[in-house]
């Protein structure tokens, strides 16, 4: 589709600039009220509608607003003095030039990435058993920090010998059965789906349900000390045991080990520790078992992060951007998510996730001004410099209404994107409440919102973070001043 009548139109305005401010404000409302109501109808009726809209109406609408927003800037910033024949030919290339042309890509290939992980979290990766078959079979919930590590335990499990089933996925039934069990409704979503969860997997007959406390974990950005974890991956497995107690109410095992994960060497010893004596291996057949576990984790995150590469380098060539939703490895469960992912690729955007980005583990966290406590966090961070860093990269955060922590993370995201590439991020807060009616319309706006800017001025390039704490205490300070105050970062610890 291309606008037609170029030359009329053109002709016309030519004539009458007065009437081309008019007529071009006039339209670009009228533009951006259609779709809004369009796609408030279709988002509120029901969503399976969605995915059979039509998809090249969305998408001739969405470019003629970038075409109405170059004429206008052309009119109105190169050229405000535009009268007679002297506006003609600029409004004419700008409406010819700009072509309404669908994109190549399927809403499918655009969730590629998200398609991806999923695929890769939960498929059968390559095992050598280390001992004869086991008679159990051990049930992974798909929960919390297995949306991050689910291939490692899932390979761990079955090169002992065991079974693996994997709880349903997430649905709206599934929550609402485990909603007796919640003990706080101030809990995050993520906390609340795990009783069902687990619910779903005794119904499945599974012998033993795997559900540890982690701790701490290993620092996954190189320059940063993040061992921490959230407190919800923390303890949730206490909620659990005393609230719904799944071997009193469902007759299933419940493994809950403490794992403190300092290092790498702490979590190979502690996992094939808890081997030994939990599921009675000898200690090289649990080494054995954690080699192949560790061999498909590695896999898993190979993968992931070489298509986010293609991804990126496909959208480069296009000319286009792609959106990165960013959030806890968890907030890729479409049902957590509202299917954010799907509302940004039926609209023409490609999706990553944080973790599918290059480069995370040598990003400079120095610059940061947040104490980083846990890799999660770290992980989001380093994703935001990544998306400065890269032109054809914009920046979603997701964020679980309960969570505390997030919401100082956040103002340090919009910091590092707005002062590293002038680039304002959306941060959406998500529950268990059905919102896909005003998530949409807030896409919406972001896509616009960014269509607008990318095409109105140049990029600002990326540039070096300031350095966070300008003002030093130093040592000849010491003569000078006293400083007093609480230990309560590690900016101020190294004092």
């Amino acid at each position: 589709m291309r606008v037609g009548k170029a030359d009329a139109l053109g002709d016309l305005i030519g004539a009458q600039p007065r009437f081309t401010q008019i007529f071009l404000g006039l339209l670009h409302t009228q533009v951006c009220q259609i779709f809004h109501e369009r796609l408030a109808g279709l988002l509120l009726e029901d969503r399976g509608k969605i995915a059979a809209a039509d998809a090249q109406m969305l998408q001739q609408v969405r470019q003629l607003e970038i075409a109405v927003g170059i004429v206008r800037a052309d009119i109105l910033h190169r050229h405000p003095a535009a009268a007679g024949g002297r506006g003609v030919v600029p409004l004419r290339l700008a409406l010819q030039d700009v072509a309404l042309q669908p994109l190549d890509g399927q809403p499918d290939l655009l969730q590629r990435v998200f398609r991806l992980r999923q695929e890769l979290l939960f498929k059968t990766y390559p095992v050598s058993p280390v001992r004869e078959e086991q008679s159990q079979t051990v049930g992974l919930p798909r929960v919390l920090e297995f949306w991050d590590s689910m291939p490692f335990w899932s390979t761990f499990f079955r090169a002992l010998g065991y079974r693996v089933k994997f709880s349903h996925p997430s649905s709206r039934r599934q929550y609402e059965s485990g909603l007796q069990y919640v003990a706080s409704d101030t809990i995050c979503f993520p906390a609340k789906l795990v009783h069902g969860h687990v619910l779903d997997l005794s119904k499945q007959g599974v012998d033993r349900i795997f559900l540890p406390y982690i701790l701490h974990m290993p620092t996954e950005n190189k320059g940063e000390k993040s061992p921490y974890v959230c407190p919800v991956i923390m303890g949730y497995s206490m909620v659990v045991r005393n609230f719904q107690s799944p071997g009193e109410h469902f007759s299933v095992g419940f493994e809950t080990p403490v794992f403190h994960w300092f290092s790498k060497q702490d979590r190979k010893r502690q996992i094939c520790r808890y081997a030994v004596e939990h599921c009675g291996a000898t200690k090289r057949q649990a080494e054995a078992a954690y080699r192949q576990a560790e061999t498909a984790i590695l896999s898993f995150r190979h993968q992931l992060v070489e298509e986010g590469k293609r991804v990126i380098a496909d959208t480069g060539k296009a000319g286009g951007f792609a959106v990165v939703l960013a959030g806890r490895p968890y907030h890729t469960d479409p049902l957590i998510n509202h299917d954010l992912s799907g509302m940004f690729t039926r609209r023409g955007i490609p999706v990553l996730t944080v973790d599918s980005l290059p480069g995370l583990e040598k990003a400079d966290l120095r610059r940061s001004r947040v104490e980083i406590t846990n890799d999660f966090h770290a992980r989001m961070l380093s994703g935001a410099m990544v998306t400065a860093e890269q032109p054809c990269l914009e920046y979603v955060q997701i964020v679980s209404f309960g969570c505390g922590h997030d919401a100082i993370l956040s103002d340090e995201i919009i910091r590092l994107l707005g002062e590293g590439s002038g680039k304002p991020p959306l941060i959406l807060k998500v529950d268990e409440s059905e919102a896909a009616g005003s998530l949409g319309i807030r896409v919406q706006s972001f896509i616009e919102t960014v269509q607008l800017r990318r095409s109105a001025q140049a990029e600002q390039a990326a540039c070096r973070l300031p350095e966070p704490y300008a003002v030093k205490y130093r040592k000849e300070d010491r003569k000078l001043r006293t400083v007093l105050v609480p230990n309560i970062s590690a900016p101020v610890s190294t004092l």
